[in-house]
């Protein structure tokens, strides 16, 4: 492991090999399957948490069986002027590789209850972020399709507003062309009132909605 000092250290003090954990394994059906060792992810987490990186020693058991201890640093406090490490053994297993991740894992689940902190990693953060985004839409969509209704109806009644003036002018004109009296300016003047105002009331409504949106929008960045 390049980033991490892993020491390793046989019954005979002899250094042991790691060379089943290093060697490019041959391809097969399930090439396409990256087994990212315990032993890197616990060096994230120290990481993380600005501690030293640990340290592994390995052990030749009876049968020949491995065992891994892995120290570590686990608070920066000094005891006496000095850090003070944890030792933590794991399984006795046959490959050296499973002894290891056994070691490692019980390292990461004591610094999960000593820091009360969970591991997630980046994968589960961005589902997360998605999920939460997915619902945040279906809530701006179902508030968007209520407001489009509304300026629906708003429009249709508008339409209908605008035809019964147009036919109302249409009559008065009619009218007062058979009395001979061909001024139809009050008539005129009350209508495009009343148009006008609802021009302006269709006009707000379009912009608080555009304001709406873009508020909606920009909480997505």
């Amino acid at each position: 492991m390049e980033d991490m000092d892993i020491g390793i250290v046989c019954d005979d003090g002899s250094p042991g090999s790691a060379a089943s954990r290093t060697a490019t394994p041959a391809p097969n059906e399930n090439y396409y399957l990256i087994v990212i060792p315990y032993a890197h992810i616990f060096a994230l987490m120290l990481k993380a948490l600005k501690l030293p990186l640990a340290t592994y020693y390995h052990k030749i058991c009876p049968g020949g069986k491995n065992r891994v201890t892995v120290t570590f640093i686990s608070s920066l406090e000094l005891l006496d002027g000095a850090l003070v490490p944890s030792s933590l053994s794991g399984a006795i297993l046959d490959s050296y590789g499973a002894a290891e991740d056994s070691a490692a894992i019980e390292a990461i689940r004591y610094m999960k209850n000593a820091y009360d902190k969970e591991m997630r990693d980046y994968h589960y953060t961005h589902v997360k972020k998605l999920e939460n985004q997915v619902t945040h839409l279906v809530k701006w969509l179902v508030a968007s399709n209520k407001t489009i209704k509304k300026l629906r109806k708003t429009c249709y009644y508008a339409v209908r507003y605008m035809s019964s003036y147009s036919a109302q002018i249409e009559n008065t004109t009619t009218a007062r062309h058979l009395k001979g009296r061909d001024s139809t300016k009050g008539v005129m003047k009350t209508a495009l009132a009343s148009i006008e105002g609802l021009t302006q009331r269709l006009r707000y409504i379009a912009m608080k909605f555009e304001q709406w949106l873009e508020a909606t929008r920009n909480s997505f960045w």
